[in-house]
């Protein structure tokens, strides 16, 4: 089957004097981890039928005696500057976010937080008899169908949503994110959902009034209910690009939960970021840039650059992404006189300023862990080489294949051992180290530079519910939620019927994709794949080999 994107919406174009720094301040919501979340419970509607869920809903049709679900004026209570009512009112004044309409254009720089005054704006009413409470808060299960369930049978929800440059420009129709790239986090009010010309949405309130988009709304698109059955093979075809990705169908046991491990990367803050230099190739014209590279080709006598690796049931992307390339790096910069790979087990159990081992950890921070500390060389559980060997079994991660499939629960996190699986083999004289560990400038241009001059790099990827099923082809978001981060190594890019892609090597074997590897767009910044690029260069002056 083949799907077009039938989704289109309005853009009202910026204003002339657009600054991305300036606009910024607007996107202050911070994304919980996993830990934070786990200590709310959960709620799923598993008793209600999802067969009774009407194709629209609309809060405010709905609940005609509640006049919130119409107001788009904030987030706090009380009221507006313009219209103070109750306890608190907010006391900043409306002003136009996008466009010039009935409220002065907003502030070049952000008002100063108010501070907590435990008293009312009217002396008549008393603060603490004012306020009302909630009975229990809950998280809501990241499925659509559960969502649907919650807004139908307890009203609106709150949520954040990756924005992208893009979404400053909304004027009208069903939003989705077509260029730009990630800016920050916004918080946003679920309302409903709905249906135009096909095209399933959520409804959706903003807070930046009546004078954006949708006279404050905003309809977002979404898969609301497709997913609810195993659609089979289908080919997804971008309507711009002309990109193309073949889906494997998705699966009838498709549980988030039992798949949300797998993505244990954890993206830097900028001020993580600022603690390691930034590599730009500025002196590289880069009109010698070939169309089409892969380190595979350019070095053939480097054997860990065709190889995929599986990371198992434990959360240890972040890991494999760094290290595959490190082990790429060795054998390119040593000119083949290192040809062996370095032990994901000794980064992921030994690396404590990485992360959490299994259950996550930052790929950038593991190549300034080759620097400081060094990494001994290993293999596989089932082709066990080197020092220290990875533990796990490999395992199927989507469907049906040569390994058995993956554990639903995580391994634990190994020990860190400092010693090697057989005594012949020294742990300390073993390892290898950087030189030095850098950012790679987050530009489409400056990536493909640092490849094609030093070798594969770490990346960190947003991943979503659809990536679950590639199969082939350039894989580009079409529809589902945001799973989590995903490390992995970027071996070169090219192009496709005239549609440019990276190419990327995953760590869930090769019965994955391509034969373990993916093609991802490239010239939009999908998913968010240059943001966060790291690498590093080996030190060969201590080489032990």
């Amino acid at each position: 089957m083949l799907i077009d994107l039938l989704a289109r919406w309005i853009s009202g174009g910026l204003p002339r004097r657009f600054e991305s720094a300036k606009l910024l301040h607007k996107f202050g919501a911070l994304r919980e981890s996993a830990q934070q979340r786990a200590r709310r419970p959960t709620v799923k509607h598993e008793i209600y039928d999802e067969k009774d869920l009407p194709k629209s809903f609309d809060a405010r049709t709905e609940w005609l005696h509640c006049p919130s679900p119409g107001k788009t004026h904030g987030i706090v209570t009380g009221g507006s500057k313009e219209q103070p009512s109750g306890c608190r009112s907010f006391p900043f004044p409306k002003c136009g976010h996008r466009r010039e309409g009935q409220y002065p254009p907003c502030p070049r720089h952000i008002y100063p937080t108010p501070k907590c005054i435990n008293q009312c704006d009217k002396p008549e009413i008393s603060y603490e008899k004012d306020k009302t409470r909630a009975n229990i808060s809950y998280n809501v299960y990241p499925s659509a169908i559960s969502i649907m369930k919650e807004i139908l049978l307890n009203g609106p929800v709150e949520a954040s949503f990756g924005v992208y440059a893009d979404f400053l420009e909304y004027n009208g129709d069903v939003y989705f994110h077509c260029w730009g790239g990630p800016i920050s986090r916004h918080a946003i009010r679920i309302l409903g959902w709905g249906e135009d010309d096909g095209v399933p949405f959520w409804l959706i309130a903003n807070s930046w009034n009546e004078d954006w988009g949708e006279e404050g709304y905003v309809s977002f698109r979404c898969i609301c209910c497709d997913h609810l059955t195993d659609l089979g093979v289908q080919e997804y075809v971008h309507p711009s690009t002309g990109a193309r990705w073949i889906s494997a169908g998705r699966l009838k046991r498709f549980k988030n939960d039992n798949l949300l491990h797998l993505f244990g990367a954890m993206r830097e803050t900028a001020e993580q970021r600022r603690q390691r230099p930034t590599v730009r190739h500025e002196d590289f014209d880069e009109q010698y840039l070939p169309e089409s590279f892969d380190a595979r080709v350019s070095w053939p006598h480097c054997p860990s650059i065709s190889e995929v690796r599986d990371q198992s049931s434990c959360g240890s992307c972040w890991a494999f992404g760094a290290v595959e390339a490190m082990s790429d790096r060795m054998c390119i910069h040593s000119k083949g006189a290192f040809n062996k790979s370095l032990s994901a087990v000794d980064l992921v159990s030994c690396c404590t300023d990485c992360g959490c081992g299994c259950h996550g950890g930052y790929s950038p921070i593991a190549w300034d862990f080759w620097k400081t500390h060094g990494i001994v060389t290993g293999g596989s559980k089932e082709k066990p080489a080197g020092c220290r060997s990875y533990p796990f079994p490999s395992c199927e991660h989507r469907g049906k294949g040569r390994y058995p499939p993956c554990p639903h629960q995580l391994y634990p996190t190994p020990e860190c051992i400092k010693r090697c699986d057989t005594q012949e083999i020294d742990y300390e004289k073993d390892k290898t180290r950087a030189n030095t560990s850098y950012n790679v400038y987050p530009a489409e241009k400056v990536v493909m530079k640092e490849i094609m001059l030093r070798g594969p790099v770490g990346a960190t990827l947003h991943v979503y519910e659809d990536f679950l099923d590639y199969q082939s082809g350039v894989y580009f978001h079409v529809w589902g939620g945001h799973l989590g981060e995903h490390g992995i190594r970027i071996l070169g890019w090219g192009e496709e019927d005239g549609v440019p892609y990276w190419l990327i090597a995953n760590s869930w074997n090769e019965d994955w994709g391509e034969k373990g590897y993916m093609r991802v767009l490239r010239g939009r910044n999908e998913c968010g794949i240059v943001d966060q690029v790291t690498a590093g260069l080996p030190d060969l002056f201590n080489f032990p080999y």
